[in-house]
């Protein structure tokens, strides 16, 4: 998780559940412990420390470690949220961008194509963000779509935003900028990768088995495996090859442990 500093005090999320509040001397001052995971970075003002975690909650936390109020979602908050002019604006598993107040009252909500992690960036009274629709969106402050820019991959990271043009990649290997006002492509940088980075999943992760299809060894490899991995209630030995070839297949289910 990205740390952040304020007022001399360090913040950082891990994990193994907690919000850790240590000193610039490296001295635990306290912890807060949610339920899951603690992820990428927290917003910070007089009032409170705000963080998602992967167990659905946004999270408002006193200054001394007590807790103000949670936010509750239908999937998993990784991506740290954005505080603006007293709002705060942060993604979820369950598709949607949302606008919370410092009071933990939600404004409004939008709802994309699919899972939402991407840091969103308010400029100008827009919400700019991407999503895994493989769409790039410009939302007004009241949470209307300005406009959206479709990608061939994921868009996954934080955009940057400069002198009225906004600037974002995805997993499509290219790198845009756009005019922050219309949408309007004004060029694209293709990086140096011929494919995209990873499997492009199309809808959400579901099971996935796999079988070990080996070249060299025989039955006695088999016999002598060195290693074990439990699939349900099967055990599957690993060869010992210099050549392993794998078959995965992969299977999609419309929910899981952190939302749809």
């Amino acid at each position: 998780m990205t740390p952040k500093v304020y007022k001399n005090t360090l913040y950082f999320g891990s994990w193994d559940h907690n919000l850790y509040v240590l000193g610039l001397d490296g001295k635990l001052k306290w912890k807060f412990s949610a339920t899951d995971q603690v992820n990428w970075g927290v917003a910070i003002d007089e009032k409170a420390i705000y963080f998602g975690s992967r167990d659905r909650n946004l999270y408002a936390i006193s200054h001394e470690g007590r807790l103000l109020w949670k936010f509750r979602t239908n999937g998993a908050v990784i991506s740290y949220p954005q505080l603006y002019d007293g709002v705060l604006y942060f993604s979820s598993y369950d598709q949607n961008l949302y606008a919370v107040n410092t009071q933990g009252q939600m404004l409004w909500k939008f709802k994309t194509n699919n899972v939402i992690y991407a840091i969103p960036v308010v400029q100008n009274n827009r919400v700019y963000f991407g999503a895994c629709d493989h769409n790039f969106y410009a939302l007004t402050k009241d949470g209307k779509l300005a406009w959206k820019f479709k990608t061939n991959g994921f868009e996954s990271s934080q955009p940057a935003y400069y002198r009225g043009r906004i600037f974002f990649g995805a997993w499509d290997c290219k790198f845009r900028c756009c005019d922050a006002e219309t949408g309007k492509l004004i060029w694209d940088f293709s990086s140096s990768l011929a494919f995209q980075s990873d499997i492009d999943f199309k809808s959400q992760v579901g099971d996935v088995s796999f079988e070990i299809i080996t070249t060299e060894a025989g039955d006695e490899a088999a016999e002598d495996g060195k290693y074990k991995r439990k699939r349900g209630d099967e055990d599957i030995k690993d060869y010992e090859s210099d050549s392993v070839k794998y078959q995965v297949d992969v299977g999609y289910k419309s929910s899981g442990k952190y939302g749809q």
